[in-house]
């Protein structure tokens, strides 16, 4: 399950597109906040959740948090009443596939789905830092 983590911060981008006051521009990732008007393009990896405002034959992969192989064909429209389900919405580390877009920035960080779902760390009696998603993980695997 560590390296299931470990494999979710090699995904993170360290930059991203942003328009702010009308100017392009880019910024490290951790200067990400919500309001800001993100530019995407194939080959991008969303480096928050957002909800998109325009799309030209964007398509977006989140395999790494729905386990969903195939990519989601994205709309400006909000198309169902579960966040997870509604192809408006976009999730930090989905890769682009396809296509371009601009969304406004909802969440960063500890804040995002997947941050949510990796929780806080601790250490366990070794030593070794924890997470919510690596309890879970294990707990599945036990239970497999």
């Amino acid at each position: 399950s560590i390296k299931i983590i470990a494999s979710f911060s090699k995904l993170s981008p360290t930059t991203a597109t942003v328009r702010r006051d009308g100017v392009e521009q880019q910024i490290p990732t951790n200067e990400l906040v919500p309001g800001d008007i993100i530019l995407i393009q194939t080959g991008d990896v969303l480096p928050a959740d957002c909800r998109f405002l325009t799309c030209e034959g964007l398509k977006v992969n989140s395999a790494e948090l729905t386990g969903e192989t195939k990519p989601i064909t994205v709309t400006v429209h909000c198309t169902g009443q579960i966040l997870m389900e509604s192809t408006n919405i976009g999730f930090y580390s989905s890769f682009v596939e396809q296509g371009m877009g601009e969304a406004i920035v909802i969440a960063t960080g500890d804040n995002t789905i997947l941050g949510k779902m990796s929780g806080t760390t601790t250490k366990d009696s070794s030593g070794d830092e924890i997470t919510n998603l690596h309890r879970e993980v294990n707990r599945f695997v036990l239970m497999a």
